[in-house]
């Protein structure tokens, strides 16, 4: 078949070429475009701290000049935490380094039962189990940018930071400063442990709730209730809509131009083929006459694409070898590039498009060959 191929190759240089070039430069685009589209959701993701529509949140604010007490509220949102995960979020504290003063970080307490949907990002160690996030351990994740000064080497067994003084035990480290997530100053605890002096002063903070693979309606309104029957603070929904608003316009961006690009790479190929098919009609009239059928000559040129398309696939990876350090060399003070890899699952799945692609193109190509009045051509020469 190869050698076959070969020689075909050998009488149609310039047609092959533009086929070569045109799947090369039609994967390699498809296989760019589907990772810098995963790094966008990906991130998309990490903003919105997973699918914005399976959340809700409620500020809540001091009543009667009253501040929070936070025990009553920890206590309370924690009889939802078998079907929600809960976090707690207007906690701030100000850290000095060694290269930074009065560095804000955020303390963020969390709770729930079953592990989320969402989590952020590990770079080093562990999040919170579900277990320790129910308990009164004093365990922590910490953001990059805080792991970055006070670990430069890294966190391990007996990482230790200071949190409203007291003592608690790192366990990971959550996001890298070089993606650029949002919770690179926070602090993860379970919301059992929140330090004292942080419950003090507590004139207002949010509570998101978030459900694995459902919306939290009905657990808002039976949070929202009883927080207003206990007294311990007043309750309203905050509005996270345009969240949703955003991660939907990326999603629907990225589909686009996934689309566009798929569509001018089959055009794009069609056309070269098309070539090729109208250079070749008379050698498909010589081969009707010598007894091949429309089906054979089907098959033959199914052959040649599968070859050129595993070449094709062949030379993208090469290429992707040589572009993945120029890529990140100019354009990385891009977000989505910061991140942007090609990895073997990608690359797998962009050869199996291809190979649809080819499918598709064998098709269009052999309804085009029996179209062809071919016993003209023999006349014609």
């Amino acid at each position: 078949m190869l050698k076959f191929l070969l020689k075909r190759i050998k009488h149609n240089l310039l047609a092959y070429l533009l086929i070569l070039i045109g799947y090369v430069f039609s994967i390699l685009i498809i296989s760019i475009g589907t990772s810098l589209c995963q790094n966008s959701m990906t991130l998309s993701l990490d903003y919105t701290h997973g699918k914005i529509n399976h959340q809700k949140e409620i500020e809540v604010s001091r009543i009667d000049n009253k501040n929070i007490d936070y025990s009553k509220l920890a206590e309370l949102v924690c009889k939802y935490r078998s079907n929600l995960n809960i976090d707690i979020l207007g906690i701030t504290d100000t850290w000095d380094y060694d290269d930074i003063k009065n560095a804000e970080v955020i303390i963020n307490p969390v709770v729930y039962q079953e592990d989320p949907e969402w989590l952020p990002t590990i770079s080093q160690g562990r999040f919170l189990t579900a277990v320790e996030s129910q308990s009164n351990e004093k365990v922590t994740v910490i953001g990059d940018a805080i792991a970055f000064r006070l670990f430069p080497k890294g966190i391990n067994e007996n990482s230790y930071i200071n949190l409203g003084n007291e003592k608690f035990k790192v366990i990971g480290v959550a996001g890298t400063i070089e993606k650029g997530e949002d919770y690179l100053s926070t602090v993860y605890l379970p919301i059992k442990t929140l330090p004292s002096k942080y419950k003090e002063g507590l004139e207002k903070l949010n509570i998101r709730i978030m459900k694995n693979s459902d919306s939290p309606d009905v657990e808002l309104k039976e949070m929202m209730n009883e927080l207003s029957h206990s007294k311990i603070a007043e309750a309203s929904e905050v509005d996270i809509s345009y969240s949703l608003n955003e991660l939907y316009i990326t999603y629907r961006v990225s589909i686009f131009a996934g689309i566009i690009v798929l569509f001018i790479a089959i055009s794009n190929i069609v056309s070269f083929t098309s070539y090729l098919m109208f250079k070749r009609r008379r050698e498909f009239a010589i081969s009707r006459i010598l007894g091949a059928s429309d089906r054979q000559i089907g098959l033959s040129l199914f052959g040649e694409l599968l070859c050129i398309s595993i070449i094709s696939s062949f030379v993208v990876f090469l290429l992707h070898m040589l572009l993945n350090p120029i890529i990140h060399q100019k354009f990385d003070e891009i977000v989505v590039i910061k991140y942007f890899i090609i990895d073997y699952v990608n690359l797998i799945t962009v050869f199996l498009l291809s190979l649809i692609v080819t499918v598709l193109i064998s098709i269009i190509n052999y309804r085009k060959v029996i179209k062809m009045d071919l016993n003209q051509e023999i006349k014609i020469e």
